[in-house]
């Protein structure tokens, strides 16, 4: 659905207020998300205008930056991204030109979603067979319980549990 559905939706399962951004990029939705309250959503191509009266402290940067634009009077998004990029590039290097882009809302970085392969295994070698059934529930217990304590440590639960007895 739209992205204001997508927003009250998470805003819903977050369960307590939350400031929630939805960008064309991750960058202008981190920072919007940093700094203004409430739920926005920010149309492509209308990131810089958005951003532009948050406060710089917001943008990240090293110290040195940071100290340059507060001498020079930068005090928003919007100033900063004002600024002749050949001069910012001269006078604040790489940086500058990287933060003056992200200050303008035209940020590059592709969202990469982490996603863990959740595999929760546990193995037991034995020093002898094991001739007694209730020898074999005794080890899958010990198994089973460590298994499914790692589970609940990461407020999981299963439904199917595979043996492989090598």
């Amino acid at each position: 659905g739209p992205p204001e559905f997508l927003a009250a939706a998470v805003e819903r399962a977050v369960g307590i207020p939350a400031n929630i951004a939805i960008a064309s990029n991750p960058d202008a939705a981190v920072h919007a998300a940093r700094g203004i309250a409430g739920v926005t959503v920010i149309p492509a191509g209308r990131e810089g205008a958005v951003l532009a009266p948050l406060p710089l402290h917001l943008l990240g940067g090293s110290v040195d930056v940071a100290l340059s634009l507060d001498l020079w009077g930068i005090r928003t998004f919007g100033e900063f991204a004002a600024l002749p990029p050949i001069g910012v590039a001269a006078r604040l290097g790489d940086e500058g030109i990287h933060l003056q882009r992200l200050a303008s809302g035209r940020g590059f970085r592709r969202l990469r979603v982490a996603k863990d392969d959740l595999k929760f295994e546990a193995e037991m070698e034995l020093d002898t067979p094991i001739e007694l059934l209730d020898s074999l529930c005794f080890v899958f217990q010990r198994l089973l319980d460590d298994l499914l304590a790692r589970l609940v440590r990461a407020s999981l639960s299963t439904n199917e549990v595979r043996v492989r007895l090598a």
